[in-house]
């Protein structure tokens, strides 16, 4: 039996402080964000509050939704220390 192929997983370091005062400043809920993303309100939750990485999809999905576009992507990735 030939074993599944899985992808890397890829994380993207999210500032989680700065998509929760995005997501409160525009009044959204974790389902609301959900719908947005085409991502599950709990899924949003777990990655906002640092318990699941964000893949790069999410990630993009995330600043499109927060900010208006997926280029805006930097203004929410986690500063490199």
């Amino acid at each position: 039996m030939e074993a599944t192929r899985r992808r890397p997983n890829r994380s993207v370091a999210l500032d989680l402080a700065e998509v929760r005062r995005l997501r409160c400043y525009r009044g959204l809920s974790y389902s609301e964000l959900g719908r947005l993303t085409g991502y599950s309100d709990v899924h949003v939750g777990l990655v906002e509050r640092g318990l699941q990485g964000a893949s790069p999809k999410y990630a993009r999905a995330l600043a499109k939704a927060l900010l208006g576009r997926e280029d805006r992507l930097s203004q929410i990735l986690k500063a490199e220390t």
